[in-house]
């Protein structure tokens, strides 16, 4: 079994989105770390950095979701994602002749519109051309962990030797690889594949779809979980170097590497993200990132010098990895056939959409009126939150399976026919008109 995982890892057909991912966050990381103290740099207080932090979600969440909306409509999620990389990256080019918080803020919000549908694409791809193999989700995802935690240091580097500008220099070079990667996948890789879970059921229009998906009462508890962790992770991601710079006086190099130290352990989560699932379960999973982020958080009030933050920082790859991998198990459960950007985009918009917006808007006011010690306790206030939704909300189980989603005899009495699938109601007595009645689950009225 062993072996043949670890030849699934080099699948040939596979290997082309590794490098994707690979290069998608080479460019992230070349700028999003470092984005608070760049404003810094620039003379911005931190509600000031707060707010140009905490608004841009916003703009992403909406952005980002009628981008993947009309992608997934028009089906073409390629221009979509070709458009949003090197608009993206052209609006970088103007950061170093920008200094007054309205030209940053008009700068950012232009900036995150083109950046909005990127990732999100780049996840419909992976999880279309994988197709029944999905749990194979997280051996793709690493190589992104891998360009992530190696470009950091070398831009921290950089940065310290010259300024930091030369971040902006480094996402642009490495975003015209993205761009060429792109640009040049193979179309027989876009072949759609079966799904067990969406194989049969009424015509129904791509609105009625998206109308019966939104307003499933699991989905909107799992977003609402998904938005308190955003609020606790846009804390550490937007003001842990501003703590590390002014509090314990860390060089911009030191920063790098803790953003290496993140994936060491998110490295082998990601590769071994299939038996994971397998073994433990997307809950568990999920519960189990809550906790790891209240332990790191809580360890912050320890550390008195900066090479502290080092084995600290390890523990955001078991928080990210269990996070990530259990939602986008979850959300590819409950996301019918022709949504599958859309659904991935609302549960990654609403992370680091909506719960970022606010955790940054509020991070920055709790900062400079409480101190950042505050700011953490906070933060893990609305994590655990989180998790007491989570953890007593049976609607919220990310193990909704097919086998559970069949009807008993009493609930088959409703219909003149059994359900096709066990998700979708295929019954031809049902007036299809009536679009959330005929898609919602039976289990689920």
């Amino acid at each position: 079994i062993a072996k043949l995982f670890i030849m699934s890892f080099w699948r040939k057909e596979f290997l082309f989105l590794k490098a994707l991912n690979f290069m998608a966050f080479v460019a992230l990381g070349c700028t999003a770390p470092f984005m608070p103290i760049l404003y810094r740099s620039k003379g911005l207080s931190a509600s000031q950095i707060g707010i140009l932090l905490g608004v841009t979600p916003f703009v992403n969440f909406g952005a980002g979701t009628l981008c993947a909306t009309y992608a997934d409509k028009t089906q073409r999620h390629r221009l979509v994602m070709l458009v949003g990389i090197a608009g993206s990256a052209m609006s970088f080019l103007f950061l170093p002749f920008l200094f007054s918080f309205s030209s940053l803020l008009c700068f950012a919000c232009i900036q995150c519109v083109f950046y909005s549908p990127v990732l999100p694409m780049l996840d419909s791809f992976v999880m279309q051309i994988l197709g029944e193999h999905k749990t194979l989700y997280g051996q793709q995802r690493l190589f992104g962990a891998i360009g992530w935690g190696a470009i950091s240091p070398l831009v921290g580097s950089l940065a310290d030797l010259s300024s930091l500008n030369v971040t902006v220099v480094c996402q642009a070079i490495s975003s015209a690889v993205f761009f060429a990667l792109v640009v040049y996948l193979p179309p027989s890789l876009l072949v759609p594949h079966t799904d067990l879970k969406k194989d049969s059921g009424p015509a129904l229009s791509f609105s009625q779809k998206l109308h019966a998906t939104l307003l499933d009462r699991s989905v909107q508890l799992f977003l609402l979980t998904m938005c308190l962790v955003g609020i606790g992770l846009a804390v550490i991601y937007n003001f842990l170097f501003i703590f590390m710079e002014v509090y314990l006086h860390a060089s911009r190099t030191l920063m790098g590497v803790t953003i290496t130290f993140t994936v060491l352990i998110e490295l082998p989560s990601f590769y071994w993200g299939k038996p994971l699932l397998e073994r433990f379960g997307s809950r568990k999973l999920i519960i189990f990132g809550h906790v790891c982020y209240l332990i790191r958080v809580m360890s912050y009030q320890l550390v008195t010098r900066a090479w502290m933050m080092l084995p600290v920082e390890v523990l955001h790859g078991a928080v990210f990895t269990s996070i990530w991998l259990g939602g986008m198990d979850h959300i590819s459960s409950l996301t019918p056939i022709g949504l599958e950007a859309t659904g991935i985009t609302l549960m990654s918009k609403t992370l680091d959409g909506i719960g970022s917006g606010i955790g940054s808007i509020l991070g920055g006011l709790i900062y400079d009126s409480f101190g950042v010690y505050t700011l953490f306790r906070a933060a893990c206030g609305a994590v655990f939150v989180s998790l007491f939704i989570f953890w007593f909300s049976q609607d919220s189980n990310p193990l909704r399976t097919k086998a559970a989603l069949v009807p008993t005899e009493e609930e088959v009495e409703l219909v003149t026919e059994p359900p096709s699938d066990g998700l979708f109601l295929s019954n031809e007595s049902l007036d299809v008109s009536d679009s959330v009645e005929a898609v919602i689950p039976v289990t689920q009225r």
